[in-house]
């Protein structure tokens, strides 16, 4: 037989769970022996939708913010209060995973409260609430019990619990929990420091540092990744903020569902890694043997490339190699000096753009999103199309897999036509489709139509 108690909800917000666990206010109720007993890990989790941090939803898709998740959770333990706490961290770990602060939450309170005779007469409502709340970092926001009992002369084996835990606690919590932006989905990538194999470099008359160079690449490549919509763009930099901000978070002074944020930041799926191979701009000097002056001329070039590595694995998903030549002047006795800066500059800039655009072009290439005749409608907007812009046309044919290895070898890309861009806005832009004679793509989906550039 076993003696059931059922109590009502629980908010920590009221903090009160008097008249629920004071047994005497609870009705106990029979089961009969062959009841089975829950299961020690009882996952029936939904999405109650009810609560949020106050940030609305627009907001929230495109920063991110805490809301929360209603989950039950059953625990066995040698008093009832064990046997809540245990449901309760199981509760906390299928939202938030078997992390330590759910570990340490159960375990400080079984230290404090656990009964040592096992009849659950020390269990203290007012004690067990005010422990929840200043233990639980903002992670439980509120609960109900909605169930504990003790298994009198019957121990189900199925639910491979010890002997001693005769005492069944089912709850059910609501969990704060990070939601992450909605971007957030996106491939997310992080800009590696500039690889120079020089300190200095020497520009005509004037000098470089690769200190420099850093500064240039990594602004001119954050602006572009930035201003995409196709990436996720991670800052290592600023790590010492980052880690300030969570301090403050943890510091007490911020509301305890806040806390959900910390240890939120985002790994790398592509690293991107700018080199520069060689950069040189020479003053060359010849003497004339009719009189002391000197002609001047200078010359030169640069090679740069840029790498993006898979995070996790290292592979090499993608390589270029650019090589500039500077303009060469010709000899002359009236020289005047030259710096080189600027050439090389705006030649790195150059190379940033061709890079950047082969580099979307591979890993998000441009599509028709929704077709009206000849009409397209394209997914990216003003970033990175404008109007008169135009395209060669492909349609994606079925993917296809290496018969030897069984590795996808891709979808292959079948010519169409072409396609001009017409108008352009923020997010999307429209365009006019020309079509090959014989190609019917009335029955393409948003996505099978790419374009590359001419």
């Amino acid at each position: 037989m076993k003696r059931s108690y059922v109590c009502g909800r629980v908010s920590l917000r009221v903090i009160s769970l008097t008249g629920c666990l004071l047994f005497a206010a609870c009705n106990p109720t029979e089961r009969s022996r062959g009841e089975s007993t829950p299961e020690p890990i009882s996952v029936e989790k939904a999405m109650s939708g009810t609560e949020t941090d106050g940030v609305p939803s627009n907001l929230r898709a495109e920063y991110g913010g805490v809301t929360v998740e209603t989950v039950n959770g059953t625990g066995y333990g040698r008093s009832p209060n064990e046997a809540v706490l245990k449901a309760m961290q199981i509760a906390i770990a299928q939202v938030n995973g078997a992390n330590l602060d759910s570990v340490t939450l159960s375990q400080r309170l079984m230290s404090d409260m656990s009964s040592s005779d096992g009849t659950g007469e020390a269990f203290n409502a007012s004690s067990f609430s005010d422990e929840v709340v200043s233990l639980s970092s903002g992670q439980i926001k509120g609960f109900r019990i909605l169930e504990v009992f003790e298994r009198i002369n019957s121990i189900d084996a199925a639910a491979q619990v010890s002997v001693n835990e005769s005492w069944v606690a089912t709850i059910s919590a609501d969990i704060a929990v990070y939601d992450n932006a909605v971007k957030n989905n996106l491939p997310r990538i992080v800009i590696a420091p500039l690889q120079a194999k020089q300190a200095t470099y020497r520009l005509g008359d004037a000098r470089l540092a690769a200190k420099d160079l850093q500064s240039i690449v990594h602004s001119s490549l954050r602006n572009r990744l930035s201003e995409s919509d196709d990436f996720v763009l991670l800052d290592r930099k600023s790590a010492e903020i980052f880690a300030s901000e969570a301090e403050f978070i943890n510091s007490g002074r911020v509301n305890k569902t806040e806390l959900t944020r910390v240890g939120q930041m985002l790994a790398a799926d592509l690293i991107l890694v700018p080199i520069i191979n060689d950069m040189a701009y020479n003053k060359h000097s010849q003497s004339l043997q009719t009189s002391d002056r000197k002609l001047i001329s200078y010359s030169g070039s640069m090679t740069v490339s840029f790498e993006i590595l898979h995070a996790v694995t290292g592979e090499v998903r993608m390589n270029e190699t650019y090589t500039t030549e500077f303009p060469s002047t010709k000899p002359t006795t009236l020289s005047k000096g030259l710096n080189g800066t600027g050439v090389a500059t705006s030649a790195l800039e150059k190379n940033i753009d061709d890079f950047f655009n082969k580099f979307l072009s591979s890993e998000a290439p441009l599509t028709v999103v929704q077709l009206s005749g000849n009409m397209a409608v394209l997914n990216e907007g003003e970033a990175r199309l404008k109007p008169d812009m135009t395209f060669d046309a492909f349609i994606l044919g079925d993917e296809l897999f290496d018969p030897r290895t069984n590795v996808s070898l891709g979808r292959p890309e079948l010519p169409i036509g072409s396609l001009k861009v017409n108008r352009v806005t923020e997010k999307l832009s429209y365009g006019s489709l020309t079509l090959f004679d014989g190609i019917d793509v009335s029955q393409s989906k948003a996505g099978d139509i790419i374009l590359r550039a001419q």
